[in-house]
């Protein structure tokens, strides 16, 4: 049996998962050239992680053009939704504001429910 050795901690790939996922919201894209997401200054991601990714969870895929996409678009929404809870349990994002604004929109109805879902989770893990 072959056992995968891991090296990059669980909270650097859910923070390079989550950086990922808002980036490609932010510009409405379901894909980012592999190129595209090393150069960055922002939070540039180690090969190390991404491969790690690629190879162990099933939310990441490299297409053969080059391009990182997420295997369905509910699981960048996920990711986008953590990081908006991040955001607003660290008093950066107002709940009801970001919803007022947001509300309207379709593109946001997961990452909403998601957010609810999420916000419940933690009240609850607090009990």
């Amino acid at each position: 049996i072959h056992q995968l050795s891991l090296h990059v901690p669980m909270h650097d790939k859910l923070m390079l998962l989550q950086h990922l996922a808002c980036r490609l919201f932010e510009e409405d894209s379901r894909a980012i050239a592999e190129d595209n997401l090393f150069t960055e200054a922002t939070a540039p991601p180690s090969a190390e992680a991404m491969k790690e990714i690629i190879d162990t969870s099933g939310i990441l895929r490299l297409t053969r053009d080059g391009y990182y996409r997420f295997y369905h678009p509910l699981l960048q929404e996920f990711f986008v939704a953590r990081q908006i809870k991040s955001d607003i349990a660290r008093g950066s994002i107002n709940f009801d504001d970001w919803y007022t604004e947001h509300s309207w929109d379709d593109r946001y109805t997961s990452v909403a429910a998601f957010i609810h879902e999420l916000m419940d989770m933690d009240k609850e893990a607090k009990q």
